[in-house]
């Protein structure tokens, strides 16, 4: 029984090489590839490369970052080398920020500041540098999503 089956595939393969041997020969003309396509990705989001990157920017006064609650809002300053909420007034405009992106240090610094027991009532948002806010204009005019990524020293690359 095993022998008849390996003679099956033996024969199947013989008809296959008689197959190909008498297929038609293919165009000698080139053809041209089809170019991959990048998968299209709606919306963008916005995030800093790291805690580092956000720290450094806010450290230099770059970038501001705010908690607001209710009508209350506070601003991220470091005193002393420890970052802490102050009041502050509300920002006109700002990029807000989820809050699962606010490094656990600042979430740590609005809980001693504002008795905030459920940070993720409190609105996140961040004020950028002019060069910053035409970085992230030019690319959102460029592309139909991803990631914009805001780099240490306030550069803004896109991530697909």
């Amino acid at each position: 029984m095993v022998k008849q089956a390996l003679n099956e595939q033996h024969q199947i393969a013989a008809n296959n090489q008689t197959s190909e041997s008498t297929a038609p020969e293919m165009s000698s003309k080139p053809v041209a590839k089809k170019q991959p396509t990048r998968p299209t990705r709606q919306g963008f989001s916005l995030h800093f490369a790291s805690d580092e990157a956000l720290a450094t920017l806010v450290n230099a006064r770059k970038v501001r970052l705010y908690a607001m609650l209710g009508s209350r809002t506070w601003e991220l300053q470091y005193i002393a080398g420890t970052p802490r909420f102050v009041l502050s007034s509300k920002p006109r405009s700002f990029y807000e920020m989820h809050p699962l992106t606010v490094p656990r240090g600042y979430l740590n610094a609005i809980r001693k500041t504002a008795t905030v027991f459920d940070t993720e009532r409190v609105t996140w948002g961040t004020t950028l540098p002019v060069p910053t806010q035409m970085q992230i204009k030019r690319l959102i005019a460029q592309h139909d999503g991803g990631d914009l990524v805001i780099q240490p020293e306030g550069e803004v690359e896109i991530v697909f």
